[in-house]
Parts: structure tokens; C-alpha cells; sequence
């Protein structure tokens, strides 16, 4: 009776305490996947957290010769890490470009929406570097591949603007100090009451500059506030648009109708140069002469033209344009990239280092270069004014790329020439200019000696035929 009315109790304690058992199993779990997630979470912010402050600046140098992209603050190496870059059907550029855009997911417009992760892009035409399969050899269709995980803390690394050296060779900086770069102009000291022109302090507490007075080639406006963004500086000889960018700006300034300055010469512009040298009784031409741009230089008060300008940019827009004089010389200046480092603001001078652009570079002098160049005083002034930290210099012969025209930093495009090919070739050339009398009388000779063992052969052959004509008969 008992164990008959006892056995549903039981049963129901029994089920009872099975719940609770399970429910605290079920607690403990939850708690234990909780605390697994967070401290999972916690392992992958921490790196983040170690990058959140990267150095300030770098540039990055990829080498097609090693298959590596080493990371620069200054001269110290940061970081490596082996790459794959473009197959001999699709090279990849050697030259000095700068990140114009930066995409954590990407897809390729060009090769059937292929995944990119980690992108950052060097020109609007299909180069960039992105993570990648790397089979330890240069097998891409023009990108930088690199391992995923180097591909996203690099990403985390790098600002935009921030330039990346492609060469075949491997590009070092060093230091230099050098009279012609620049350092930043001394802060302006403030006044209590109102004045016109006077410098005006900003909620960050930096210091807006007025720009100084310069003739300029580009529409600026007659103040122009500093800016945190590093200046971009090219010094190169003008390409055809910018000389005819240059000639629309002259005409607008003398109050000619010259509609939009856009670097083309289209009807409008080419009827505006024709009157210009018609009523200055200069030669009537279809192209920008020389002739037409030197009177209009002097006319604007500009003094004699100059085929070499400093060209000027922040944030990927152009801020103005200069002319520079430039030693002409036999010898090569080749491309060389200069950068200020940081700067605290109110200091008066700064740290540069100097990197050459590609292989033919590297035996060129840096400071060599700088001797040639000769930048007017006021174009100083109004550069010192802008200087921010992380600005930088290119000098090259090779002239600006087209590609500089558009929302881009300056591009310059390097020939993809290796290091080692081309010290083989000036260490050839010198053997040859030493033993080139030495080799002409054994040339010679060898020469001789082959045309008399051919004669020899070919009557050889005529007297066999002839004999045979003969036994033919």
C-alpha cells in the first residue's frame, strides 16, 4: 500500500530535481559560451587596439625583384612581407603612386567581380594591393597581392595619400638636410582686437594661415586656410596640358573670354591666342608657341617662362602651380621621393629623408639633384605657410603622368629596369669603353679569317659542280 501510493511522489520528485539539474546545466553553459565569446571577442580587438595609433608617416616600397613591400616610418623598417605582384602579360607599374581609396570589401570591375579584401587603390585604372594567393612568384594580372593577415593590419596601418614606391629595385630612405626643402613658417603672433587680415585661431587651436602673395597658375583663392592634410609637391617639366592649362589662365587674367580652363586647346581657345597675337604683333598659330607663352609670362608679371613648375596639391585637389628654374644637364636627375616628417606646431624646422624612385635613381645623388633647382622666394613663403607634417617633394625627369590630372596624388611612372641589370650594363659598358682598341684588330681578324675559310669553300663547290657537268656529258 505504501510503496504502491509512495511510487507517483517519487516519480515526481525524482522529475523534479532531473529539471532543476538540467536548467543549472543549461545556466552554466550559457555563462560558459558567454564568457568564451568575450574573451574571444577581447583576443580579436586587441590587435585593433595595438594599431589604433599607427606611426605617422609612412611610405611603403614594393620590390618586383624580391616579391616583398617593406614599411617605412621614417628610415626605420617596420614591417615586411612577401607579395605577389603582376606576371610578365600583366606587369605591375613601377613608379611612385600614392592610396587613393581604401575598401575592406572589394570586388574587381575588371576580372569578373573577383574578391579583393583589404583593398587600397594606386591608380583609377586597376592597381592595388589586396589580399591575395601568393604562390611565391609574381603571378597576378597587375595588383600587389599580400597574405591575408598582413593585408589587414597593413590596411588598418596606412592613411590615405600615404605613397607607395613599385620598383625593381629596393628603395631605402636616408636623411637629408638640404637648403631648398622647406621648413614651417613661424606661427603668426595673435592680437586681442579685430583686423583685417589678421591670423585667427580655430576650436582645435590651430593656427589658419594666410596664404602669401605669388603668382599662380591655378584659380586660388585669395586666402587659403592650413590644412592637417600632408601637401602633395611635384617639381617636373610641364606636359602639354599643363602648358596649355597655363595659357588659358594668363588669358583669363588679362580679362580675355577664354571659357573653361581645362588643359585643352579647343575653337575657343585657339580663337583667344590668335587675337592675343594678332594685336601683339606676334606669329598667328594654330599651336601654343613659345613666342605667345613668354609675352603673356611678362604680361602677367610672371617674368620669362619656364618649362619646369612646383606643382602643388592637398587632399587630392590642385592648390597652384609655380615656375622653378632648373640647371639643364647631360646628367640624368632621375626620380626621387623627399618627406618631412612630424612636426610639433610653432617648431621652425623638420626632419626629411630622401628615397630614390627606381633602380636608375639609386647612384644618383639626392642632394645632387636638389643643387639644380632654384624655387622663387615668394613660392617659398607661400609652401612654408601650407607645410604640414607628412608633406612631401618629388623631383623626377621623366615628367608628370596624365594620370595626376584627376582625383589622384602625383603619379610618376618609372621604368621597370632591375638593379642588378643595370649595374651589369654600366659595369659592361665600362669594360667595353677600356678594351674597345684592344678588340677591334682581334675582330678584324676573325673577320678576315672567316671570309677567306668562305671563299675557299664556295670555289670549293663551283669547281665539284663543274666537275660533275663534265661527267654528265
Amino acid at each position: 500500500m505504501n510503496r504502491t501510493n509512495g511510487s507517483p511522489a517519487l516519480r515526481l520528485m525524482l522529475g523534479a530535481v532531473s529539471s532543476l539539474l538540467i536548467a543549472a546545466l543549461l545556466v552554466v553553459s550559457i555563462a560558459a559560451s558567454a564568457d568564451a565569446s568575450s574573451k574571444r571577442k577581447k583576443k580579436e580587438k586587441e590587435p585593433e587596439q595595438a594599431e589604433v595609433a599607427p606611426r605617422f608617416p609612412l611610405n611603403l616600397v614594393v620590390s618586383t625583384a624580391d616579391q616583398k613591400v617593406y614599411v617605412y616610418h621614417g628610415t626605420e623598417l617596420l614591417e615586411s612581407s612577401p607579395v605577389s605582384t603582376g606576371q610578365r602579360a600583366f606587369p605591375t607599374p613601377t613608379g611612385v603612386f600614392s592610396i587613393l581609396a581604401k575598401s575592406r570589401h572589394h570586388y574587381s570591375n575588371l576580372y569578373g567581380g573577383a574578391p579583393m579584401p583589404w583593398m587600397q587603390r594606386l591608380t583609377w585604372t586597376g592597381t592595388a594591393l589586396h589580399q591575395g594567393h601568393l604562390p611565391g612568384y609574381a603571378a597576378s594580372h597587375g595588383c600587389i597581392r599580400m597574405p591575408g593577415k598582413f593585408a589587414s593590419h597593413l590596411f588598418r596601418m596606412t592613411r590615405m595619400n600615404t605613397h607607395v614606391i613599385v620598383t625593381a629595385g629596393h628603395s631605402a630612405p636616408s636623411d637629408i638636410s638640404h637648403p631648398l626643402l622647406f621648413n614651417p613658417a613661424p606661427v603668426p603672433k595673435l592680437t586681442t582686437g579685430a583686423c583685417d587680415g589678421c591670423a585667427t585661431v580655430a576650436s582645435t587651436g590651430e593656427v589658419a594661415v594666410a596664404a602669401a602673395s605669388v603668382d599662380v597658375e591655378e584659380g586660388e583663392a585669395s586666402g587659403v586656410v592650413k590644412d592637417n592634410a600632408p601637401l602633395r609637391m611635384l617639381i617636373a617639366r610641364s606636359s602639354e596640358r599643363d602648358i596649355v592649362k597655363s595659357l588659358q589662365t594668363m588669358l583669363s587674367e588679362l580679362q580675355y573670354e577664354i571659357g573653361e580652363i581645362d588643359g585643352f586647346i579647343g575653337p575657343q581657345t585657339r580663337k583667344i591666342m590668335r587675337v592675343y597675337q594678332r594685336i601683339h604683333g606676334l606669329k598667328e598659330t594654330d599651336d601654343v608657341s613659345t613666342e605667345v607663352l613668354d609675352h603673356l609670362s611678362r604680361a602677367t608679371g610672371r617674368g620669362p617662362a619656364r618649362a619646369w613648375h612646383i606643382f602643388v596639391k592637398q587632399d587630392f585637389k590642385d592648390l597652384f602651380s609655380a615656375p622653378v628654374e632648373v640647371v639643364e644637364s647631360d646628367e640624368p636627375m632621375g626620380t626621387h621621393l623627399y618627406q618631412a616628417l612630424s612636426f610639433a606646431s610653432g617648431d621652425t624646422t623638420v626632419r626629411w629623408v630622401a628615397m630614390p624612385g627606381d633602380p636608375m635613381s639609386e647612384d644618383i645623388s639626392a642632394s645632387a639633384v636638389l643643387d639644380r633647382i632654384t624655387i622663387p622666394d615668394e613660392t617659398r613663403t607661400r609652401i612654408a605657410s601650407l607645410l604640414t607634417p607628412g608633406s612631401s617633394l618629388i623631383v623626377t625627369d621623366r615628367g608628370k603622368s596624365e594620370e595626376s590630372n584627376f582625383y589622384t596624388a602625383f603619379i610618376v611612372r618609372t621604368p621597370a629596369i632591375q638593379s642588378s641589370s643595370v649595374k651589369k650594363a654600366r659595369a659592361s659598358a665600362a669594360v667595353d669603353a677600356g678594351d674597345v682598341a684592344e678588340d677591334q684588330p682581334v675582330k678584324r681578324k676573325r673577320r678576315a679569317r672567316a671570309s677567306r675559310t668562305s671563299s675557299k669553300r664556295a670555289a670549293s663547290v663551283k669547281r665539284a659542280g663543274t666537275q660533275l657537268r663534265w661527267k654528265q656529258r
